[in-house]
């Protein structure tokens, strides 16, 4: 991300989410502190089990993972509208979108393991025969 638009969403959030502000202010963090990413350690979050949310997500592409991202987000914004009370999103929140979501790729893996198989793949598919026995696909 770059640099500027990351300092603009957190100035911007400083400004308009009372929730946000308390956050920085409680640990003592001003916006103008967060000039990039790496700052980014300073402003506190909820923490989230990045792995354990990955092992929810067998074959996940890219994009599935930022639907599931999407969708946990699009339930934390229904909540704050309903209840008027903001929060973060959480890592439960990722866990109930992780169990809605079927993975995009299933069907092109089965189609890669009839060419891998029966197929006489060329070595350009040994990377993907290795990921489908690692995965029990094969």
């Amino acid at each position: 991300m770059d640099d500027h638009k990351l300092q603009d969403i957190i100035h911007h959030a400083y400004a308009n989410s009372p929730a946000f502000r308390a956050r920085l202010d409680g640990a003592g963090v001003r916006p103008e502190q967060v000039r990039g990413v790496a700052d980014l350690a300073a402003v506190p979050s909820d923490p989230i089990d990045v792995q354990a949310i990955a092992s929810l997500c067998p074959h996940f592409s890219g994009a599935d993972v930022d639907g599931l991202i999407d969708r946990a987000k699009d339930g934390v914004l229904a909540e704050i509208l309903e209840t008027g009370v903001e929060r973060n999103l959480r890592e439960d929140d990722l866990r109930a979108a992780a169990a809605t979501i079927e993975p995009s790729t299933l069907e092109w893996l089965q189609s890669a393991r009839n060419l891998v198989k029966f197929g006489g793949a060329t070595k350009a598919y040994k990377d993907v025969e290795a990921y489908l026995r690692s995965s029990n696909l094969y």
